[in-house]
């Protein structure tokens, strides 16, 4: 199923002048790595039907994608105690590669704003978590879901479509109520 965000047509004239039009190869190279920020698995597979063997440029557009999410996970990895949120946001940007911290941050706080509206902070832990189920799943209208798509996981998404799995809506439990 094609993705509204991803012109196949496109990428297939890109893969076609890649091979007719050397002059214009950086040019092309880099709008291509724009689609395959979108959606890498795609534009991979796209590359594969394409070429069935990968040019060594679109290798190097892989690969570069790829050393982007290692060092996202180096570094959470090197922290001494990762915090829950710092893990939802590493997971958001391996679901979406276009995902950013500040991004997901602010949607986080945005969030968390409107949720110590409603919570006393003199609460005990119990009638923090049943104020957190009235504000997720009363308030802000939560489902949810059986683990199908990665989107239940991507903290953007999550927010966006106010579904998730009920091991996310446990992580996000903890992380509101400390």
């Amino acid at each position: 199923m094609p993705n509204e965000n991803l012109n196949e047509n496109e990428i297939k004239a890109i893969f076609s002048l890649l091979q007719s039009e050397p002059d214009h190869k950086e040019q092309l190279i880099k709008r291509l790595s724009e689609f395959y920020n979108k959606n890498p698995r795609r534009v991979y597979n796209l590359a594969l039907e394409y070429f069935g063997v990968l040019p060594s440029e679109l290798i190097k557009i892989f690969k570069e994608n790829q050393n982007y999410l290692q060092a996202d996970i180096n570094k959470y990895l090197n922290l001494k105690n990762p915090s829950l949120l710092e893990g939802l946001i590493l997971l958001a940007k391996i679901i979406n590669s276009k995902s950013k911290k500040e991004e997901i941050l602010e949607l986080f706080n945005l969030a968390r704003e409107e949720f110590d509206k409603v919570m006393d902070s003199s609460f005990e832990i119990i009638q923090k978590a049943q104020v957190l189920q009235i504000f997720f799943f009363k308030t802000l209208g939560f489902k949810l879901e059986k683990i199908k798509n990665p989107n239940l996981f991507n903290l953007p998404e999550i927010f966006k479509n106010l579904k998730t799995t009920p091991f996310v809506m446990a992580v996000l439990y903890l992380i509101f109520i400390y």
